[in-house]
């Protein structure tokens, strides 16, 4: 139901204008082509362009190739075959399908968001994928290595905190600045205990531009040189 009404709203808004509609993609364009019920069908140019040269790029290949049965496990390569008496064949009347839907995708709502609200929701989705992908690879949220309950918390929280601190700073530092930079200026600060017959001290590393300037974004005193504990 849903292929088949994309396909009829595609058709009759073919000639829509992409002037009338902002930007709604992270790299792409694309138009915004018709809201009904909880559907919000979406096309993008680019998209078919970069389709087209992949598949052509595939068919290509298959073409050349005199053994098709080492690419079966393709998943890519399954859509554009066919199986006749024992032999494998490109399928052309498959291919020909699969360009009708070429740029074309259908998101699924229930919100009472406008269209382009709707759409720019959605294009936010894969910060939220970045996010658990930077907790379980570079916070390192997993495995843990804790058996009490209050200790699992403590560093599901700690890794939620360092996560938040990351995305204030991309926000303050501006896209220049990648999660590694940030990491990278933010480890250099080091504090050293030193004990004396009486005494303890912390002692901070010395302070490295980038450094400093992650302490000035989040409005923060510099950490004393020597500190008495």
């Amino acid at each position: 139901m849903v292929a088949k009404n994309l396909n009829t709203a595609v058709d009759k808004r073919r000639n829509i204008k992409a002037n009338n509609y902002p930007p709604v993609n992270r790299f792409n364009d694309y138009v915004l082509l018709v809201y009904f019920i909880d559907c919000l069908v979406c096309f993008n140019p680019e998209e078919v362009i970069h389709e087209k040269e992949k598949r052509s790029k595939l068919i290509e290949h298959l073409s050349s190739t005199t053994n098709v049965k080492n690419f079966i496990s393709n998943r890519e390569v399954r859509k554009l075959i066919k199986l006749e008496s024992g032999r494998i064949s490109i399928n052309y009347e498959k291919i020909k399908e699969l360009e009708e839907y070429d740029g074309k995708w259908v998101i699924l709502t229930n919100t009472e968001l406008k269209t382009e609200e709707a759409a720019e929701k959605y294009k936010e989705l894969w910060k939220i994928e970045d996010s658990f992908e930077a907790m379980k690879t570079f916070f390192k949220i997993r495995p843990v290595y804790h058996y009490k309950e209050r200790r699992i918390k403590a560093h599901i929280a700690l890794v939620f905190l360092a996560l938040y601190s990351e995305r204030v700073l991309e926000n303050l530092l501006g896209s220049d600045w990648s999660r590694r930079r940030i990491s990278n200026a933010a480890s250099s600060l080091k504090l050293i205990k030193l004990k004396t017959n009486s005494e303890q001290y912390l002692m901070r590393t010395e302070l490295k531009e980038e450094t400093k300037l992650l302490i000035k974004k989040f409005k923060m005193q510099y950490p004393k040189r020597l500190r008495v504990i």
